[in-house]
């Protein structure tokens, strides 16, 4: 038996021919077989806006140095909500929160972050022991609808 093979490429249409010829005796025998080629694999990085709580210190709106640094991964559309520990009357907790928001709003609007709302919620959501408090003096910022 006497054979021989080759490929064609088809250009742009993704795949190709594979030509076999096969010499068997007196008889020639011809195929021909489409041969796809894979799609190319294209990988690409997705980021997913995350949500970002900076704390502060008792009775305090001042955005410390270290929180900062969590803000500066922050872009696009966000959202920013301020809250506050339970110490304190929940009015007074409740402007606090609004500053915290605020002032972080203001570090984001600086860095090109587009604030969408800012809100303050006071001491609403904090249910956490006294000893956990410390959690409860927070601002969040989370994205809002795409970039």
């Amino acid at each position: 038996m006497l054979g021989f093979g080759f490929d064609i490429p088809a250009g742009d249409l993704g795949y190709q021919m594979r030509v076999e010829v096969h010499v068997i005796g007196e008889v020639r025998y011809t195929f021909l077989t489409p041969q796809l080629k894979p799609p190319p694999i294209v990988i690409r990085r997705i980021e997913k806006p995350q949500v970002v709580e900076v704390y502060f210190d008792f009775d305090s709106a001042e955005l410390k140095e270290s929180e900062k640094r969590k803000l500066l991964q922050v872009k696009g559309k966000v959202k920013v909500e301020g809250y506050a520990s339970p110490e304190g009357s929940s009015e007074y907790n409740l402007k606090l929160s609004e500053r915290r928001a605020r002032n972080v709003a203001e570090f984001l609007k600086k860095r090109g972050a587009e604030v969408l709302e800012i809100k303050g919620l006071g001491e609403k959501s904090c249910s956490l022991p006294p000893e956990k408090w410390s959690l409860c003096r927070k601002s969040v910022v989370k994205p809002s609808g795409g970039r």
